[in-house]
């Protein structure tokens, strides 16, 4: 009996060794670069083994599944070896490679990728005295100075254009209008080398109370939906979800269901809490798969909250909180940052945001405006080039009144770059 037994667990072992794996291997012994070594995009990159053929692709894996890979130009290709050139706008990061071949793919490993220090443009969304149409500028980084993108055509006065965002791919901005007289949102694209401005399709019809915020993750369109729903009039509850969007139809597929935020925050229903159009969220955090997101919430005290929206686990995790007048979140060197802004003063704390466990770092330098009547705008867009956060200005004292002005963060010092006059006015600022 012990031998039947034992020939059977042989038996087994032999089966199950003999199991083949399910990853085909369509090239032996890949050889990637060492692990030390990082690549920017537009960087060339070469893998070696053996048994590469013609009909071989190199992408990189998207990080969510509502997402697609991303593929890489091939510039070189033998039997032995293959290069290719980093995607421009892929994540900083650990990245895997994938070979894939007809219908059939193969992990080769992964790499480091650096985050762009290539010079990024610069935008503005404004308006004139002279007119009521809203106006996208490119701005000179140095000089302050405008350029004319496109107009932005409005049925209204109260009508705006809201949440520009840029694909890094291709440079395209995408942004939304919103119509006042009926609640919806329009979704538009702007291609700013030949100044075309395309309308793509509807994102919502008048639907009161949701809010859309736009985001690209992965290189792809996406919003994060705020939804209120009133209990009565002194209770509300908070919901969101994050869609992704197709860019030339303006159709939505839902990513991530992250539920009640004041359930998730343990806030009573008679507060009330959300993004309120003034915190941004700086987009995805690849390193936990997240939005970060400033939170707030009507109470005294600590009335702003970091919260994580976890689109892999579908919740929304919630982190330290700030009496702040308000927040503004950004990325330097592929790290999360906050602008801390404290009007009684005219201050902001740049600081060093922890997106694992959602605490507040070391500070960065403090920027102040120069004047106690001024006060910085609601957004800063920072560029690795040149290591500086770019903003604008207004003033208290004179609705005309706008400039223009960066912080180094080499220096620790902010300047002001431009004012301008014709009654420009400058409220939006983004790269």
């Amino acid at each position: 009996m012990r031998k039947i037994l034992l020939l059977l667990g042989l038996g087994l072992v032999a089966l199950t060794g003999c199991k083949k794996d399910s990853t085909p291997s369509l090239v032996e012994n890949p050889i990637l670069p060492p692990s030390t070594e990082t690549f920017a995009p537009g960087a060339a990159v070469t893998i070696k083994g053996s048994g590469f053929t013609d009909a071989d692709e190199i992408w990189f894996r998207a990080q969510t599944k509502a997402t697609d890979d991303i593929q890489a130009t091939i510039t070189k290709q033998t039997a032995t070896e293959i290069t290719f050139i980093v995607p421009q706008g892929l994540p900083a990061g650990e990245q895997t490679v994938l070979l894939k071949r007809d219908d059939q793919e193969m992990p080769l490993g992964k790499i480091t990728v650096a985050e762009a220090t290539t010079s990024t443009k610069l935008y503005a969304i404004g308006s004139t005295d002279d007119s009521d149409t809203e106006v996208l500028w490119e701005i000179d980084k140095t000089t302050g100075e405008l350029t004319e993108i496109v107009k932005l055509p409005t049925e209204s006065n109260e009508d705006s254009f809201e949440s520009p965002v840029v694909d890094p791919t291709n440079g395209n901005i995408y942004l939304y209008q919103w119509i006042e007289t009926t609640d919806a949102l329009d979704l538009y694209r702007i291609n700013p080398a030949n100044k075309m401005l395309e309308k793509i399709g509807r994102l919502k019809e008048g639907i009161e109370d949701t809010h859309y915020d736009l985001c690209v993750i992965d290189n792809r369109l996406h919003a994060l939906i705020e939804k209120e729903q009133y209990e009565n009039e002194d209770n509300q509850e908070t919901f969101y979800s994050l869609v992704a969007i197709d860019p030339n139809t303006a159709e939505q597929t839902l990513v991530a269901d992250f539920g009640s935020l004041h359930q998730a925050l343990n806030i009573p229903l008679s507060v009330s809490a959300g993004l309120e159009g003034e915190g941004k969220f700086f987009g995805y955090d690849m390193a936990t798969k997240s939005l970060i997101v400033p939170i707030f919430k009507d109470v005294e005290g600590d009335c702003w909250q970091l919260t994580r929206f976890d689109i892999v686990n579908q919740k929304i995790i919630p982190g330290v909180g700030s009496s702040d007048n308000y927040i503004s979140l950004f990325v330097k060197d592929s790290k999360a940052c906050g602008a801390f802004y404290n009007d009684d003063i005219n201050t902001v704390d740049f600081r060093v945001i922890d997106t694992e466990n959602l605490t507040i770092g070391e500070s960065l330098g403090s920027a102040f405006t120069g004047s106690n009547n001024k006060f910085f705008e609601e957004t800063w867009a920072y560029d690795a080039a040149t290591g500086k956060g770019y903003t604008t200005i207004a003033d208290d004292s004179s609705d005309e009144y706008s400039a223009f002005g960066a912080f180094d963060f080499n220096t620790k010092e902010f300047k002001e770059i431009k004012q301008y006059t014709n009654g420009i006015g400058l409220w939006t600022i983004f790269n």
